[in-house]
């Protein structure tokens, strides 16, 4: 009866006991143990059947009395190592163990253990700190900053060796540690191991009782100088502030004063500019030969008329004719006694040469209702400039009476007590001669 096929583990003695071998190329079925389906790395050929079993395999079925061929089942069979095919096994062609972590070695199986005990690539640990890394990466390269490291106490005390990351905190406490007197602040300049530094302290009480008394007398008269100092500072930023304060009400006072004065001033040129303007606009109706003349307080001029004068006279402003040749006014004359009428003269002032000339004369007494129905009077003048200057020129005598004045409706010739008239003197270009 023939005997099941067994698959057996490969025993740690063998090469290469924990791996698998990554293949270039896939070997022929021929390199695998029929039982354990590994790597036939020390082929043994069977007597009965000529196939070949692994060394393990082999020596432990041989151990096992009664057990057949695993191929072909023959009870009496043996077995030899087959170097022929050993070696055939131990040329495959293989990839490192180390593909994954980047080498890139390929060779033979029998160069394979050789390779791997030198690979770069090969699985490191740090036996201090644990890290986990590749032998390139590792060694040589981690420690000199590995913070598990252990490091001698520079001072060789009875630690012997300190974890790097806790050499500082042990050489605060290192019994052979230098370190400084206690009192380097109050001028003892000592330095002694930490296990020595009691001992220093006790036997130089006195030295150190007479620096701390130096340094308290030399601090005090420091503060008091610096006292005096501030003191001074402050008696001089005292005077500063009331002077300061002094000159503050000073210059409020002037600033007053300055508004005052500049608010004077503002008026003073609001004034002038209405001035100006007055001037301009006057000088501008000289010169045009046009006068728009008004008569105030008319009523109460006639009341005056009634009881002491027998007429009232109204004189405009000086005009001038176009191109400031001749000067002339209008007046207007109110007679009470003998007329009871309103007259309108014209009267010239200055020439600057002898001669005859003519004038267009137009006078207007103002609708002052609306702009239209004036009352209007036009004539031609001849005036003899040598023997009429200064004399009057009568427009119309008659002009209007009182009356009329006081009439209401579209026709308006007096409001609020208020004449207007409007005259337009024009120097004519014929009937001019000589003397």
């Amino acid at each position: 009866m023939g005997m099941a096929l067994t698959t057996v583990l490969v025993p740690d003695q063998l090469p290469f006991p924990e791996k698998e071998f990554d293949f270039e190329e896939r070997p022929s079925q021929d390199f695998f143990c029929p039982v354990s389906l590994e790597l036939l790395l020390e082929p043994q050929q069977t007597s009965c059947c000529g196939n070949h079993l692994s060394l393990e395999v082999a020596t432990r079925l041989r151990r096992e009395a009664g057990k057949a061929c695993p191929v072909c089942n023959g009870e009496q069979w043996s077995a030899m190592p087959d170097k022929y095919h050993r070696r055939k096994v131990h040329e495959i062609r293989v990839r490192c163990w180390n593909k994954d972590s980047g080498c890139g070695w390929v060779g033979e199986v029998n160069e394979l253990k050789r390779h791997a005990v030198s690979c770069d690539k090969r699985p490191w640990e740090c036996e201090y700190c644990g890290l986990k890394c590749t032998v390139g990466e590792g060694e040589g390269k981690h420690w000199p900053h590995c913070h598990k490291f252990p490091e001698p106490c520079p001072n060789g005390c009875e630690v012997g060796s300190v974890e790097r990351c806790g050499m500082e905190q042990h050489l605060s406490v290192c019994p052979l540690e230098h370190v400084a007197c206690e009192m380097k602040e109050f001028g003892c300049s000592v330095v002694v191991p930490r296990r020595e530094l009691a001992t220093h302290m006790r036997e130089s009480e006195l030295q150190h009782l007479t620096a701390m008394t130096a340094l308290n007398l030399r601090l005090t008269r420091q503060l008091q100088q610096e006292s005096a100092e501030r003191d001074r500072k402050m008696e001089r930023l005292q005077l500063e502030v009331k002077e300061l304060n002094t000159n503050e009400v000073k210059s409020s006072f002037q600033v007053k004063e300055l508004t005052q004065e500049v608010a004077k001033m503002s008026c003073c040129l609001n004034k002038v500019q209405q001035v100006s303007l007055h001037v301009e606009q006057h000088t501008a109706a000289m010169c045009s030969g046009k006068i728009i003349f008004t008569v105030d307080d008319y009523r109460k001029s006639k009341s005056r008329a009634n009881d002491e004068l027998s007429c009232v006279y109204w004189c405009s402003d000086k005009c001038y004719t176009r191109h400031n040749d001749y000067a002339f006014r209008l007046v207007i004359i109110f007679y009470e006694q003998t007329y009871s009428d309103i007259g309108a003269f014209l009267q010239f002032l200055e020439v600057d040469e002898l001669q005859t000339v003519t004038f267009e004369v137009t006078l207007e007494l103002l609708n002052q209702a609306g702009d239209h129905h004036h009352l209007t009077r036009q004539m031609t003048l001849y005036l003899n400039v040598k023997k009429e200057i200064d004399h009057e020129h009568e427009i119309d005598e008659n002009l209007i009476g009182y009356t009329d004045l006081e009439k209401t409706g579209e026709v308006q010739y007096m409001m609020n007590d208020c004449l207007k008239f409007r005259i337009n003197v024009t120097k004519s270009n014929f009937l001019t001669e000589v003397f």
